[in-house]
Parts: C-alpha cells; sequence; structure tokens
C-alpha cells in the first residue's frame, strides 16, 4: 500500500516492505500517518497519530465526544435503556448482552449488573463507553 497509496520514493519501498514484514502494526501506524499528510497536512497527520495513540491505544476518551440527554422524567433510567437512547445500541438486547460479555464502561469502570439504575441527578455528567470506540457524555 506503500507503493499504490502515498508518494513514497521508489528507492525506500523495499526498506518500508522489510518494516511492514517485521513489525507490521507499526508499519501501518505509518502508512495512516503518510495517507493522513498527504492529503490533510502535516499538523493534521500528526493530531490524528495523537489522538489515536491517547485513544485507541492508551484507552482513552476522545476530545469530542458528543453529550445526550436521556428521556428520564424521574430522574432514574436503566443502564439498558440508556445504552439504546443514546444510540450505542441498537435494542435492549444488544444492550443486555454488550453488559454480559464487560462491553460497556461508565467513566471507565465496567458495569456488570445488567438491572443497574442509574440516579441521573447525583450522577451526571459521566461518560459511558460501549466497545473500544463509541462514546457519550451524559448529561441531565
Amino acid at each position: 500500500y506503500f507503493e499504490l497509496a502515498t508518494d513514497a520514493e521508489t528507492r525506500d519501498l523495499a526498506r518500508l516492505k522489510a518494516f511492514a514484514e517485521e513489525d507490521p502494526r507499526n508499519a501501518k501506524h505509518e502508512l495512516a500517518h503518510t495517507i493522513v499528510r498527504m492529503y490533510h497536512g502535516p499538523e493534521e497527520a500528526h493530531s490524528a497519530r495523537s489522538h489515536f495513540e491517547r485513544t485507541v491505544v492508551g484507552g482513552g476518551i476522545p476530545d469530542d465526544v458528543r453529550d445526550f440527554r436521556p428521556e428520564a422524567p424521574v430522574g432514574t433510567i436503566g443502564v439498558l435503556s440508556l445504552l439504546t437512547q443514546a444510540g450505542l445500541t441498537a435494542s435492549n438486547g444488544e444492550a443486555r448482552r454488550l453488559v454480559q460479555q464487560r462491553g460497556v464502561a461508565i467513566d471507565g469502570t465496567k458495569v456488570e449488573d445488567v438491572r443497574l439504575v442509574l440516579d441521573l441527578a447525583a450522577r451526571t455528567p459521566f461518560v459511558i463507553q460501549v466497545g473500544k470506540r463509541k462514546f457519550a457524555r451524559i448529561v441531565y
């Protein structure tokens, strides 16, 4: 892909191929950085790499997490309903499976109980995470 999708010099292709064979993870990172640099400039490439390392590699929370205000007139909501209302899952059934598989976290703490009821007035704002890449900041 360095040869097909980037402006890499022909003389560098053998070195890049050897690099990809010995360290495929970092070679993919370098490829992504090169492509972003080509189309968006060096500052954006650096910013994208930093964001990826902080959020995906480091398990952090992205800067651009969207805010979500749940429909909970009494101030409490079940975690399954919250996940579905926030658009983090397609259904309560999917939310249940994700909680059971330990794929849901609130402020970095894994949710283990599918019957968990959250008191929004006492707890908000907080960040709820599904998997590695789906986030929402819950505000009430």
